[in-house]
């Protein structure tokens, strides 16, 4: 640390025989003392150890940054396929609509005696396959709002998005960005901030090559009683 360490002692020490100290002879002897020490930074070595701190700060904070950002593109992700699975289901049903219309007019020709049996065994296979695809859709859907539910912190059981067309439109990215975009990242930064902390580390072992100066000061009191302790004289 760049400030003065400053610590406050006390202490009683009691023995069954004569003490022989500056307390006099007394069984018991309390203490009381203070102490200051400030290290002189002559070579930068406390600066050194300051900013590689800084540094391991600033990566943990990056590295909080971008899980942040994963964590929302994950969640993003999960809804564009939700909503894309809403317009192929939207497809799907208005498939599946004219599946059965083309099966009622076909059993109906099959009654009148004017289409095959298997003409309409083959539409009635047509439209059961339509509707398993939509129950497949359907679980698909469910399995992605449960996704974003856990994404999102909330009670699978109450959360739920409904049904709907994407209609908002995407950002557009132009081309010709320069490559110093890329430092805005935050996993770039917190690899950025980590190299730092190291080199700031690195200069830190050279230091302790170096000797160390430290000012130090004590000052306390010593006497047979308490009350004698903290008297003014």
């Amino acid at each position: 640390s760049r400030q003065p360490q400053l610590g406050v002692s006390g202490g009683l020490n009691q023995q069954g025989g004569p003490l022989v100290n500056a307390a006099g002879g007394s069984g018991t002897l309390w203490t009381l003392g203070a102490t200051a020490s400030y290290e002189v930074d002559l070579f930068g070595r406390i600066a050194k150890d300051l900013d590689a701190t800084r540094f391991d700060v600033a990566s943990r904070e990056a590295l909080l940054q971008s899980a942040g950002l994963l964590l929302q593109a994950e969640v993003a992700q999960n809804y564009f396929s939700l909503r894309w699975l809403d317009a192929e289901r939207s497809v799907l049903d208005r498939t599946i609509k004219a599946h059965l219309e083309t099966l009622r007019v076909a059993e109906r020709r099959l009654a009148m005696g004017s289409v095959a049996e298997l003409e309409v065994a083959r539409l009635r296979g047509e439209a059961a396959a339509a509707q398993s695809e939509s129950f497949v859709l359907e679980r698909r859907r469910a399995e992605l709002e449960h996704a974003i539910a856990a994404l999102a912190g909330q009670a699978v059981s109450t959360f739920s998005v409904p049904e709907g067309e994407w209609r908002a439109v995407l950002p557009f990215i132009p081309a010709g960005i320069p490559s110093t975009v890329l430092t805005r990242r935050a996993d770039v930064a917190a690899a950025r901030h980590t190299l730092q902390a190291s080199q700031a580390r690195l200069g830190l072992a050279k230091s302790a090559w170096f000797p160390n100066l430290s000012l130090t000061a004590s000052q306390g009191f010593a006497s047979t009683g308490w009350r004698d302790l903290i008297a003014a004289s």
